[in-house]
């Protein structure tokens, strides 16, 4: 009886497997198509995906991304001094991996390196609302002047879970950004940061 009970069990969890499976193969499927469709230049996005100004975007070649992630890249005359801006908000170099829920916000430009690696809940922006002066706090939160200031992540560069990087940080090529590190500052190429605000941790030379 337990033998028959043991592989009755047994059948029935790798029906749900293969179930489970099959319906990831077809959501492969489905996400390598619409890919093809309508970024045919990328790797595999992996939908939904959720963009904003995608004319300001360049997908470069070759990229990956995980489910939900949002991209905006804002048209509007938002930077500190008063311009516009690149055309191009969102730059991608080639091969960039990022993961899941990951959030990319630019008013004025935003450059990821080729190979770099960004892990999921990642949040990357260039742009603050407003200052923090007696003023502008005065106003409402939605209503205030976007301050702008590029942000570059250099190439092949390793970003973990739940960081933040905020305007005006450029991150050297081969640089590495501890899980849940909020990043105010620039580092040099093959830097290890991490923790909040991130500091300097390992230099590799």
């Amino acid at each position: 009886m337990r033998i028959r009970v043991l592989s009755s069990s047994l059948s029935s969890k790798k029906h749900v497997y293969f179930k489970h499976d099959a319906a990831s193969f077809l959501c492969l499927c489905l996400d390598l198509f619409l890919t093809k469709v309508f970024y045919w230049r990328a790797r595999l996005i992996r939908f939904p995906l959720y963009c904003r100004g995608s004319k300001h975007v360049d997908f470069g070649s070759n990229l990956t991304t995980g489910r939900y992630c949002r991209i905006d890249a804002l048209s509007m005359n938002s930077s500190s001094e008063g311009d516009a801006g690149p055309l191009l908000k969102i730059i991608f170099g080639s091969s960039v991996q990022i993961g899941d829920r990951v959030h990319l916000a630019s008013g004025y430009r935003l450059v990821i390196g080729s190979k770099t690696l960004i892990a999921s809940n990642v949040f990357i922006t260039d742009h603050d609302h407003g200052s923090t002066d007696y003023e502008a706090l005065s106003i409402e939160p939605a209503e205030r002047r976007l301050l702008c200031a590029d942000v570059v992540i250099g190439e092949s560069c390793w970003i973990g879970q739940n960081v933040c990087i905020l305007k005006g940080v450029h991150l050297g090529n081969n640089s590495v950004v501890a899980a849940g590190a909020v990043v105010t500052r620039s580092f040099p190429p093959f830097s290890v940061i991490g923790g909040i605000p991130a500091r300097l941790l390992k230099s590799i030379s």
